[in-house]
């Protein structure tokens, strides 16, 4: 049996001499065989080892030169796909348009369901879950056409993220078991990977951490034997957020500074800012307020670059977050009124850390109203997915400020009443260390408006 390391070698040895011929072709003009080689290199392994920049450089060139309308399709997906892991959206959604709009609506291209995955890939990022999904049915519309089981389990399996991002994570997880059955059947272990990793995430948000836990690490073990370093970056992230929510802050903090660097060593800009994010929400929890928001300004940057709405708004929210802790609740102000009005799952916790923010700075009438807005955002996401455990203590919480602002002492009676009864909700869903502490110290901050010790029995 070839070692991994052995096999890895002979895979690039053997790309060498490819390219090098990819060269020799191209200076002979001869663009279609030029293509034709470079589409039988493995282009997983070349996006693996950040040879990103230079598949673009080297398809770009061929653009406008091809004669046979497949292969011009297949060059113009991949370079589409290979934009993806440098952030430069605008191209993949170009390219692999133009990818797909090379033939005509009565044939389906062997690759048409590939690009319109890297598509909802994209539209995933932006913020644009409808889109998303929408992009992933065609994707599996078009495999299945072909008959084509890999690729019908990879659309299947994607479908599962925005599913999970829109609540529905039922659904999603329905969706990861249909398309881990497709891969293994394939041998795919690359995206079985993929899949046993999203499942993982999907447990971790409805507090099953252990068994979380398990997922990632089988989803790492993958990544490690199938050579996938872009994989394990991604990986590492989910691992130290579930790490950070049990408690364990600092396995989370090394989960994440290794998921930036291998990030940076691969150019993979998206997941760099994620792990970034993450770090910085370590150190929140430490509490170092100062490494905080060093991570957190250099992951917000990375948003504002690759022009990802949702990444922005996270690290928005737990600037905020580290501005408010340290006493400085106005600059906390600008940069949670920075945020874009998109729709997210985490809605009703940033707009409960606004409330926070508004109670300390004592505007009671703008706190109240966003209290309001962040329970509403909450019970709506109850209403779809009502074993989630985030939505609870921001009802506990919200209730609390509310609580602490009513002019009506019978009505803010009422609404201790419902902050006791949704925290103790919240404590039989998920009572885990780093959630507890989190929340806690957010309360802490609410109770600094409460001078007559109202809230006594509201407690974390």
């Amino acid at each position: 049996r070839v070692s991994d390391n052995s096999r890895f070698s002979q895979i690039f040895q053997r790309m060498d001499s490819q390219l090098f011929e990819f060269e020799h072709l191209v200076r002979g003009h001869h663009f279609d065989d030029a293509a034709r080689l470079l589409n039988e290199i493995d282009e997983a392994y070349l996006s693996m080892w950040n040879h990103n920049k230079r598949i673009v450089a080297m398809r770009t060139r061929l653009i406008g030169n091809i004669t046979d309308r497949q292969i011009e399709s297949i060059n113009l997906g991949y370079l589409g796909k290979s934009h993806y892991d440098l952030g430069n959206f605008d191209d993949v959604l170009l390219y692999c348009q133009k990818a797909i709009r090379v033939f005509d609506d009565s044939f389906t291209h062997e690759k048409e369901a590939q690009w319109w995955m890297t598509i909802g890939r994209v539209y995933l990022n932006r913020g644009e879950y409808e889109k998303s999904l929408e992009s992933y049915h065609k994707a599996l519309k078009a495999s299945r056409e072909l008959g084509n089981e890999r690729d019908e389990g990879q659309a299947l399996g994607l479908l599962g993220y925005p599913s999970y991002l829109l609540g529905k994570y039922r659904e999603a997880i329905e969706f990861y078991e249909q398309a881990l059955e497709l891969v293994r059947k394939a041998n795919d272990r690359l995206w079985e990977g993929y899949y046993v990793g999203n499942t993982g995430l999907a447990l971790s948000d409805y507090g099953q951490f252990e068994q979380a836990l398990n997922y990632h690490k089988e989803s790492m073990k993958i990544g490690e034997e199938t050579g996938n370093k872009r994989w394990q970056a991604i990986i590492l992230g989910d691992l130290g957020k579930t790490y950070r929510r049990l408690g364990n802050y600092a396995d989370a903090k090394n989960q994440h500074s290794e998921g930036v660097a291998i990030s940076q060593s691969l150019g993979l800009k998206p997941n760099e800012g994620r792990c970034l994010a993450e770090l910085g929400r370590d150190c929140l929890a430490l509490p170092n307020y100062e490494q905080a928001l060093q991570h957190l300004a250099e992951a917000l940057a990375i948003a504002e670059e690759i022009q990802n709405p949702v990444d922005k708004n996270y690290s928005l929210a737990f600037i905020a977050v580290a501005h408010l802790l340290s006493g400085y609740s106005q600059i906390a102000l600008q940069y949670i009124e920075k945020q874009e009005d998109i729709s997210n799952l985490e809605k009703h916790y940033y707009e409960l850390i606004h409330g926070i923010i508004l109670l300390d700075m004592g505007e009671m009438k703008n706190a109240k109203i966003t209290f309001e807005k962040s329970i509403q955002l909450a019970r709506d996401l109850i209403t779809k997915t009502p074993d989630l455990f985030s939505p609870f203590y921001t009802i506990a919480l919200a209730n609390a400020g509310l609580a602490l602002v009513s002019s009506d002492q019978q009505q803010a009676q009422v609404l201790l009443r419902n902050a006791k009864e949704a925290l103790s909700d919240a404590k039989k869903l998920c009572a885990a260390k780093g959630i507890i502490e989190e929340r806690r110290a957010l309360l802490e901050k609410i109770r600094e408006r409460d001078t007559n010790d109202f809230l006594y029995l509201i407690k974390l």
